[in-house]
């Protein structure tokens, strides 16, 4: 599974290297948000052990393994990824710091959002039973963009533009 260590292989240009850097220090940052966020729900907020295992694990694994499947296994879906992951590439994502500093940036806002649903709810307001499927989502679909990020090294006509 070369995803889990992004960037690795001196073969590929600097830019490249850096992509798949980014596309798994992404993975790596939602996924440590993720538990953190749900560190932070499970001891604050009041509810039975079946609610809180439901809202905060079960659910957001379910739409995780939903948006993690479903564009690596219909086609038309994985293309249109594909193709979506190829022009970030292009375009110069995960390539400067800036962009990381974007990039990052905007998790961080989701992040918030969901540490101020989860402070909302622990002070009497709705579970943010929906925050957390979101971002169960949203690990799955970088997790698939991480994959398919491999996949595209595979291709040979992006090969002899990633390869030195």
């Amino acid at each position: 599974m070369s995803f889990l260590r992004p960037g690795s292989d001196p073969n590929y240009t600097l830019a490249w290297r850096n992509f798949r850097r980014m596309q798994g220090s992404a993975c790596l940052f939602v996924a440590l948000l993720y538990g953190a966020a749900a560190l932070r729900a499970w001891s604050s907020l009041e509810g039975s052990l079946d609610l809180k295992r439901s809202v905060i694990l079960v659910f957001p694994a379910v739409f995780g393994m939903l948006s993690l499947w479903v564009p690596l296994v219909i086609a038309p879906v994985r293309r249109r990824l594909k193709r979506y992951v190829w022009l970030s590439f292009v375009s110069g994502f995960g390539q400067s710091v800036l962009s990381v500093v974007t990039g990052l940036g905007v998790l961080s806002v989701g992040g918030a959002f969901l540490f101020a649903e989860i402070a909302r709810a622990a002070h009497g307001g709705r579970w943010p039973a929906g925050a957390f499927s979101a971002l169960g989502s949203g690990l799955g679909i970088l997790l698939a963009q991480a994959i398919l990020t491999t996949w595209l090294e595979r291709e040979p006509k992006i090969r002899g533009i990633i390869l030195r």
